[in-house]
């Protein structure tokens, strides 16, 4: 189909023949495949799982049109809409389902990638088929011209006053920043170690770091609650199944032993059944793992998969006196995003030009 000319499907009531046609036409659109499932975008940027019924409209808003014949005086087609039925077979069709793109990465603000070429740009709007990845339309944009100086002057104005106990633990604080926005750089893909935002006493600002950590990219903090084991592994598997950028558990108590969150940090795939259900599904799953506590009681397994990010108050956290305060609606706020991200990506690009070298 040509630029301009009207894409048109023919309804002759073989629904191989007209899931062959709409598999030309599918990759023109914005409907994906995640996890074996069919979305689309509404006008809300939020993915929506695609049925049949939704596809009869979504394709002719698309301006494709469906016809069943000709007039005969006139010669132009006489248009239809898709049965609920056809509709719904056309989507469940091999040779349509091939063609449908396929989404490893959902993102709402444009992250770097490093080409195949060597070159570092950040991701175009839309669809990347290199990376199959989607970043959603009219997202926030940030300026890509600050230095490493002006990044890390922004760091040092909002977590300058956090009463990180050392060196390392503000390290892990700007690693965390980072670890939702490199991961289309390379190693960023592999996996992730955790991350446990840890202190010795209430309003130290352990959560606050753990949401900042997630609204740069995200917009928000995904904050999750603690559960018994059960609850914990289905919690899991929907986190899986639906692809999250990131899990957040936010002020857990006592002792760090969850068997299923150890598996997420030291497997790419996962295996498990799928809820009400018999089908056994393997799938990918790569996304970190931020954790929030008070002096939690961790093994040696642990402290091998988590970095610490920890503050000591040694006063009253109601007294400390801070010239820029951090707090919800500051991190979710657009002005704030915008510089944070503007910084992170002052920081990969230094990191870029100086050959990209590897920590200890």
């Amino acid at each position: 189909v040509a630029d301009g000319d009207v894409p048109m499907v023919k309804n002759d009531g073989i629904i191989s023949h007209m899931a062959r046609r709409f598999a030309e036409l599918i990759p023109r659109y914005d409907l994906f495949e995640i996890n074996d499932e069919l979305y689309f975008y509404d006008h809300d940027r939020k993915r929506r799982v695609m049925t049949g019924p939704v596809f009869r409209g979504w394709i002719e808003e698309q301006g494709v049109v469906v016809y069943g014949r000709f007039d005969g005086r006139s010669g132009m087609p006489v248009l239809e809409s898709l049965t609920k039925s056809d509709a719904s077979d056309v989507l469940v069709q091999p040779v349509f389902r091939r063609a449908v793109r396929k989404i490893d990465q959902e993102h709402l603000v444009r992250l770097p990638v490093v080409r195949d070429s060597g070159e570092l740009e950040l991701l175009p709007w839309g669809y990347d088929a290199r990376t199959r990845s989607y970043t959603v339309p009219g997202g926030l944009e940030y300026d890509s011209e600050w230095d490493v100086a002006e990044a890390k002057r922004w760091l040092e104005k909002w977590f300058g006053a956090m009463p990180f106990a050392d060196d390392r633990s503000k390290a892990v604080m700007v690693a965390g920043l980072l670890m939702l926005y490199v991961r289309h750089l390379p190693g960023g893909g592999g996996l992730k170690p955790g991350v446990i935002f840890e202190a010795n006493m209430q309003g130290s600002g352990k959560s606050l770091c753990g949401k900042a950590a997630c609204a740069i990219v995200l917009g928000k903090a995904p904050v999750s609650k603690s559960a018994t084991k059960e609850e914990m592994n289905k919690f899991i598997e929907g986190c899986v199944e639906s692809k999250v950028p990131v899990i957040f558990l936010d002020n857990l108590k006592g002792r760090m032993n969850s068997s299923t969150l150890d598996q997420l940090i030291t497997s790419r795939h996962q295996t498990f059944r799928r809820m009400g259900g018999q089908q056994v599904v393997t799938l990918p799953f790569d996304a970190p793992i931020f954790v929030t506590g008070n002096d939690l009681e961790k093994d040696d397994d642990a402290w091998r998969r988590y970095l610490s990010c920890y503050l000591f108050e040694a006063g009253n956290p109601q007294d400390r006196v801070v010239k820029d305060l951090l707090d919800d609606d500051v991190i979710e706020s657009d002005q704030w995003r915008s510089e944070a991200l503007s910084s992170l990506w002052a920081l990969v690009r230094t990191w870029f030009e100086k050959g990209m070298p590897k920590g200890t």
